[in-house]
């Protein structure tokens, strides 16, 4: 097997993206974080809001999302799970 010094220092992980394409139809890139809080890992995708939702698996994380949505407080025709308004590109 090649071995190479720098692999040896690479993360053995990637990082998990949301992908998501917005009412408006503009892609945005969201990192899916966790967060361990008395030795139990939570999930949520980082839009910036200030509280996100947090999930106990991936899986919950996606179904919560399917169902979810956030209207638009000016443009009512957008209804969205990610408030992309509120947050600069």
């Amino acid at each position: 097997m090649l071995q190479h010094p720098l692999l040896d220092e690479l993360d053995p992980e990637l990082y998990l993206f949301l992908v998501y394409k917005t009412a408006n139809g503009s892609y945005r890139h969201y990192p899916v974080r966790t967060r361990t809080v008395n030795g139990s890992t939570y999930y949520y995708v980082d839009t910036g809001e200030k509280k996100p939702t947090h999930h106990v698996s991936l899986d919950h994380l996606v179904r919560y999302y399917q169902i979810h949505a956030q209207r638009h407080p000016v443009h009512h025709e957008y209804a969205d799970p990610f408030p992309w308004w509120e947050v600069p590109i």
